[in-house]
């Protein structure tokens, strides 16, 4: 996780202010009102933990390289050693499916 986003006191899907920052900071000023719009609380804890059943199918990981919220970083490397994929880097935050929607559909369609 990003520092930031650790350090936090607050959910951001609870304090507009954070999931602007965190989340939708690349978005134009209609599509965050949009996004803001969308929150609801989600605390996977129980996916980090959970092993990857093989064998996979074929997955993309779309890697959002100006993510606040997690580090590209450990997302480079999550995609490789669990997912067994490079990476497509694009540019964007946490949310690229709400701030580049057309550029994630061109990544993931076949």
């Amino acid at each position: 996780m990003n520092p930031e986003w650790a350090g936090l006191t607050e959910q951001p899907t609870t304090d507009p202010g954070a999931a602007t920052y965190f989340l939708f900071h690349d978005c134009d000023l209609a599509t965050l009102r949009w996004g803001l719009s969308t929150l609801r609380l989600w605390y996977p804890a129980a996916v980090y933990d959970e092993p990857v059943a093989g064998p996979l199918p074929p997955s993309t990981f779309v890697l959002p390289v100006g993510d606040r919220t997690l580090r590209p970083e450990w997302m480079r490397y999550t995609a490789r050693e669990r997912l067994g994929v490079e990476p497509v880097e694009v540019p964007g935050g946490h949310c690229p499916h709400v701030s580049h929607p057309e550029l994630v559909a061109d990544v993931v369609s076949p």
